[in-house]
């Protein structure tokens, strides 16, 4: 199996609460049994793939700076080495829509244990200018400071995922099932034996009503199966009526074993 050098890190806190696939208007709140995350934004909360790939553009950003600020990048080279060799101008609108949606959004993560309640409340950025500049791409300039504590999170709650990946996923569902499945066997590679994640878990995980719950069980089947065949063809998972059993398989990005942050208990 081909490992990947090239890589974007995604945040393991939007594994265990994914973001929302469409607007939802300016706040969110996904609970979970170990725990809750909200936003709360002056625009809109960020949703859909483009939010998704705007973080890890963020995150990306995060390993490469030394200094909590980030300054003078533009939208098309950030996309472009991201995911398209040649973004149209709609996908550079999204893109940047998506950018100034996480700029202005504040994250309240919460969780609960049996003595403790854990509360982290965090803004990603600090400031952020989005100018137009007529350069030789009439491009799109962004002057982005990266607050250290927002910094901090992106560096140490991040795990990779594989660029084919994120150069040719078309949907948010997708991408959110990658990251799952990664995130998982990450997880089983500490265990002795596979693990079962149950359905009720994992339609809690994903945000899914229990009238949805049928419809939910053959779609992310299916996702599952397309990503495991397309970027992932060692992962060892297997569906039985109770779930979904993840076993011990070889990490998809192995030079990045020892730094990886632990999703909480499956």
């Amino acid at each position: 199996m081909r490992v990947s050098t090239e890589l974007g890190f995604y945040n393991s806190s939007f594994v265990c609460f994914p973001l929302p696939k469409q607007a939802v208007g300016n706040s969110y709140t996904h609970e979970l049994s170990l725990g809750t995350l909200s936003f709360s934004s002056m625009t809109e909360v960020p949703y859909g793939l483009y939010a998704r790939l705007a973080l890890i553009s963020m995150t990306n950003l995060a390993f490469r700076s030394k200094e909590s600020v980030i300054t003078s990048f533009t939208l098309y080279s950030l996309l472009s080495e991201l995911r398209y060799a040649k973004p149209t101008g709609k996908q550079l609108e999204r893109f940047a829509h998506q950018l100034e949606n996480w700029s202005s959004t504040l994250i309240s993560l919460r969780y609960e244990e049996e003595s403790r309640t854990s509360i982290q409340n965090l803004l990603l950025v600090d400031s952020a200018e989005f100018r137009l500049e007529k350069d030789l791409e009439d491009n799109m300039h962004v002057y982005l400071s990266l607050t250290e504590k927002g910094k901090d999170f992106l560096q140490k709650a991040s795990f990779p995922m594989p660029l084919d990946a994120l150069q040719k996923i078309t949907h948010a569902f997708d991408f959110d099932t990658l990251a799952w499945l990664i995130s998982s066997i990450y997880q089983v590679s500490k265990k002795d034996e596979p693990r079962l994640i149950a359905w009720p878990h994992l339609c809690n995980q994903f945000h899914i009503t229990p009238n949805n719950f049928p419809r939910f069980k053959t779609n992310f089947g299916k996702s599952l199966f397309r990503v495991q065949q397309s970027f992932y063809p060692g992962a060892k998972i297997y569906r039985i009526p109770e779930g979904i059993i993840v076993d011990k398989s070889p990490l998809l990005t192995q030079e990045r074993k020892s730094n990886v942050l632990m999703l909480p208990s499956l």
